[in-house]
């Protein structure tokens, strides 16, 4: 915008278009609170196979989704806020790899390296895994 204002978009998967509200998957769900996204592993807070396909922003694949928009000054301060429901479909699909590998990008953390092992050895709280 001509003042500075830039428009800040996050998307995330609108769960409440595969997930009945009570349901026992939902009630899982609510239990788990979050899903964990780390380079070296995924611990999904619904099963995998709705995770990994009806939920994450595959390229070029239609997807429900919520915006959070918000109008960012040049200072930092906000100046609108919307929130609406969308279908996106992403342009480009990225790895953590690729995305490690964009210039000015850190290595992955000591601790990243230390929950990916204990997940590996099922290590990880039972209410974390499926």
């Amino acid at each position: 915008m001509a003042d500075g204002t830039e428009w800040l978009h996050v998307h995330v998967a609108d769960v409440s278009r595969w997930v009945a509200q009570g349901s026992l998957l939902d009630r899982v769900a609510l239990d788990r609170a979050y899903s964990i996204y780390l380079p070296e592993l995924v611990a999904p807070m619904l099963p995998v196979a709705l995770a990994t396909d009806a939920l994450s922003l595959f390229e070029g694949a239609p997807r429900g989704a919520l915006t959070f928009s918000a109008a960012v000054s040049g200072d930092g301060s906000l100046s609108d806020f919307r929130i609406a429901p969308t279908t996106l479909e992403h342009p480009r699909q990225l790895t953590y790899q690729q995305v490690h590998l964009r210039p000015g990008a850190r290595p992955a953390s000591s601790s990243t390296h230390a929950l990916a092992r204990a997940t590996a050895g099922g290590r990880l709280p039972r209410r974390c895994r499926y």
